[in-house]
């Protein structure tokens, strides 16, 4: 439906789409399949993501992560005269898809200023922001007419979840494991996240693995944010060592949603003394390993338009 949206020719030179719904519920996964839609990559000349947050309180470091989003560089100016003409010249006579990640401000007249200079710098018909947020307020500031709202899952649903990522080449599930991957999917409190986020305790698909997560301290999150912390506590308790704990508690030193290369978290962590050598294994295998084990148990993401850095969430 939003695609058809998306892709229908309209009148308006910037169109705004919030999709809202509490942390877990897969906004940005949503907004991402969007994004990615082969119609949209076909319709629109420019396809945009900025992650926003709660970092922007001015729309000049907005539009400046946006000029750094299309240009893939660092900005080095600060000027917001500038940073609009820039974006005038990479805009011009091109239809845009912005896609505004986890947007928190809710002032009015931030909204306002933001959208009135980017309709300044292109004069094309049809470009669209997709904003995703958890605010109600912010929602129907940035579209007082139309919200898309996410909801909760069924139990069935987060079962479907936990199964493909737990089984992707695997057809069929023993009956006592998809018992016991049910009852798991039913804390889950209709949360995709953390449905989806839960696989990573259950790699092994050993009965008594499983048994251990649905004794756990893991508790039904009643469709709350909750459920999602009680998950990454849970995973972040079953790492398999303390080095895997020290490094990726590390990062703690990062901003939300920061990027980072691999080789550089490497470096990092080496330089902190957290990778040292040990059965002829160098610091950076080792460093490379502890990363992928962090990544394939989705304590990182990767960033939406490349294939190279990582996203901290």
């Amino acid at each position: 439906m939003i695609v058809d949206m998306l892709v229908n020719p309209n009148d308006q030179v910037v169109s705004v789409v919030p999709v809202v719904g509490m942390g877990g519920l897969g906004k940005t996964t949503f907004a991402r399949l969007i994004f990615n839609d082969q119609r949209m990559v076909k319709y629109f000349h420019r396809r945009i993501w900025v992650c926003v947050s709660q970092n922007f309180d001015s729309t000049t470091n907005l539009f400046k992560r946006i000029l750094e989003s299309v240009t893939y560089s660092v900005v080095q100016f600060e000027g917001r005269e500038t940073i609009l003409q820039k974006l005038n010249e990479e805009f011009k006579d091109t239809r845009f898809l912005l896609v505004l990640d986890d947007l928190w401000n809710d002032e009015q007249k931030y909204w306002e200023d933001f959208r009135s200079s980017l309709v300044g710098i292109n004069s094309v018909n049809g470009n669209f922001i997709i904003v995703t947020t958890r605010s109600k307020r912010v929602a129907s500031i940035v579209n007082p007419r139309y919200q898309h709202s996410l909801g909760i899952l069924s139990d069935d649903d987060c079962w479907d979840i936990i199964k493909m990522r737990a089984f992707p080449n695997e057809k069929e599930v023993s009956e006592h494991l998809e018992n016991i991957g049910r009852k798991i999917a039913c804390k889950c409190g209709g949360l995709p996240l953390a449905a989806d986020m839960i696989v990573g305790t259950l790699q092994r698909k050993e009965i008594d693995d499983w048994t251990s997560v649905l004794q756990s301290g893991f508790s039904d999150s009643n469709g709350d944010t909750d459920g999602v912390l009680q998950v990454l506590m849970l995973r972040f308790d079953r790492l398999p060592s303390p080095l895997l704990k020290k490094c990726f508690a590390y990062c703690s030193i990062f901003s939300e949603d920061d990027e980072i290369e691999k080789e550089l978290l490497i470096k990092l962590w080496m330089a902190e003394g957290l990778l040292i050598e040990n059965d002829g294994n160098d610091m950076e295998s080792l460093g490379s390993r502890v990363y992928d084990i962090l990544l394939q148990n989705c304590f990182y993401k990767w960033k939406t338009t490349s294939q190279t850095p990582f996203l901290l969430k």
